[in-house]
């Protein structure tokens, strides 16, 4: 009963402060004007009429279907670098967890990358690639796989031996050990970091495209921001906010599941 009551308060809460929000935006809107800050029934109205079709994007060479062709080269961009980097960090971590000599390899790697915020490489990748396709898919594989298998390095040094050394004893070789044993016993310790990649992975993705992509959500936002169209500017933020709330709660699902083992031993 008490948990129940404490979700309809949480609710309630939560509709309360949506209602503030858009009350607060009502209010501005009227205070500054829909230039400046344009009504809520105003951004839907034009997310609605975008969808498919924008005459301001099309002015702009940028196409003369509207949001939607660029949303999914954004979200394709998006998907092939935290997907890639997730990759090569898993495989990075299977291969120091496996071979011995791959972790001496790896271990000044993990030490130059753990004092190097990754975010601050970002520019050389633009530098090396531009802002062509691959330089922002680079970007963004270097973001991932850096926060990821930094905290899988660190976590495996962390990780209790116990279970390693009891499936030894049951026969089990090394490869199977690192495969169901030790990259498992990560899980937990780097859920943490694969969020956070996976949602700042967004603003890369986002910064890349302004810079001078061809194509791209980021791409329509420089030209609305240089027509001084802020209501276009603050629909171009609601598909980003959209795809990242359902890239965040897609994530978090697929941890959740991943992790149903580790339910209740902390």
């Amino acid at each position: 009963m008490d948990r129940k009551l404490s979700k309809s308060k949480n609710l309630i809460l939560a509709v309360l402060g949506i209602i503030f929000l858009f009350l607060g935006w009502i209010l501005a809107s009227i205070a500054l004007g829909e230039t400046r800050v344009p009504s809520p029934y105003r951004i839907l109205s034009r997310y609605i009429e975008t969808f498919g079709s924008c005459p301001e994007i099309q002015f702009q060479g940028a196409g003369s279907n509207g949001f939607w062709p660029h949303v999914l080269a954004t979200l394709g961009r998006y998907l092939v670098g935290t997907l890639s980097g997730t990759a090569i960090a898993f495989v990075s971590l299977f291969l120091i967890a496996r071979f011995r000599s791959f972790k001496e390899i790896f271990n000044p790697l993990i030490d130059i990358l753990r004092a190097i915020p990754p975010l601050a490489l970002a520019p050389f990748f633009l530098l090396w690639f531009g802002t062509s396709q691959e330089g922002i898919i680079g970007i963004i594989v270097f973001y991932a796989f850096t926060m990821i298998f930094v905290a899988g390095a660190e976590a495996l040094e962390r990780l209790d031996p116990v279970q390693e050394n009891f499936a030894r004893t049951l026969g089990a070789g090394k490869t199977t050990v690192v495969y169901h044993v030790l990259l498992p016993g990560l899980l937990p310790a780097m859920s943490g970091p694969i969020k956070v990649a996976y949602s700042w992975s967004w603003g890369l993705v986002i910064v890349g495209e302004l810079l001078g992509a061809k194509s791209g959500v980021g791409r329509i936002l420089n030209a609305f921001i240089a027509i001084l169209s802020t209501d276009l500017v603050v629909v171009g933020i609601i598909w980003i906010l959209i795809l990242a709330v359902f890239t965040e709660r897609f994530v978090a699902f697929v941890l959740s599941k991943l992790l149903e083992w580790n339910v209740g031993k902390e």
